[in-house]
């Protein structure tokens, strides 16, 4: 039987989380980790932070220099806790092999219990619990995922970020997979000179490049936001889920 994996991937979450509780924040440049005049960095942001080139784990300083416009706050760790609590308590009722990652982002091997949800062993079962997933937690928490379905722990990652934000996207075994990398290929060789041109102006014009290629080509392959969050949470590994391999 093939393995069927589920990677589930909170959406900017402590910004999510903050713009949840005061709807002000929403479609403001909200950037989480410390105030301007302090040190630190970026724990993560909003996406209308994102488009000035803010990322998680930058220092506040660059934050401030790209974004000053932006919304800086402290994080609130008591608060995201509670939150992740509630969504890691949704993916349990689907199986109990679960790897967190961190407080928002975790694999889950659903391979026991797709067939409880519809036929078939990657599709109807696994879209059936993903698709639970998703809206469980809108409703019960006021917040998005995404969820990527795969036969391993990286095609799993690689179809989380896939549609990103509030994505659900499927590679179901290696054909799936590579497909998708030809796919990649043949674009990046059709548009070799446009990419000429972002590296030759990347250096002295990055925030003008980062809008162009977010702007033509984020819905492309999916807005790459960060691979995995810097927010740090103790991994906790039942027994039974040390066999997963990428």
């Amino acid at each position: 039987m093939n393995r069927i994996i589920l990677s589930v991937d909170m959406d900017m979450f402590f910004a999510a989380v903050e713009i949840r509780d005061n709807p002000e924040l929403k479609g403001k440049p909200l950037i989480i980790g410390a105030l301007p005049h302090e040190r630190g960095v970026v724990s993560t942001c909003s996406y209308e932070a994102r488009k000035y080139g803010v990322r998680s784990a930058m220092s506040i300083k660059e934050a401030y220099r790209l974004c000053p416009q932006g919304i800086y706050m402290h994080p609130n760790m008591k608060k995201y806790k509670e939150a992740s609590d509630a969504v890691h308590g949704i993916w349990a009722a689907y199986t109990d092999l679960i790897e967190y990652v961190s407080l928002d982002e975790g694999f889950m091997d659903i391979t026991g219990s797709a067939h409880l949800f519809g036929a078939g062993s990657s599709g109807g079962g696994a879209e059936k619990i993903a698709n639970e997933i998703k809206k469980r937690t809108k409703s019960e928490t006021g917040l998005t995922c995404s969820v990527g379905i795969g036969y391993s722990i990286m095609s799993a990652k690689l179809a989380s970020e896939e549609l990103k934000p509030d994505g659900l996207f499927s590679i179901p075994n290696p054909e799936s997979l590579i497909s998708l990398i030809i796919r990649f290929r043949k674009f990046v060789l059709q548009n070799i000179v446009f990419f000429d041109i972002i590296y030759l102006n990347l250096r002295s014009r990055p925030l003008r490049i980062y809008h162009l290629v977010s702007s033509s080509f984020g819905s492309t392959f999916g807005s790459k936001h960060d691979f995995g969050s810097n927010e740090k949470l103790k991994t906790q590994q039942p027994h039974g889920f040390s066999a997963m391999k990428c």
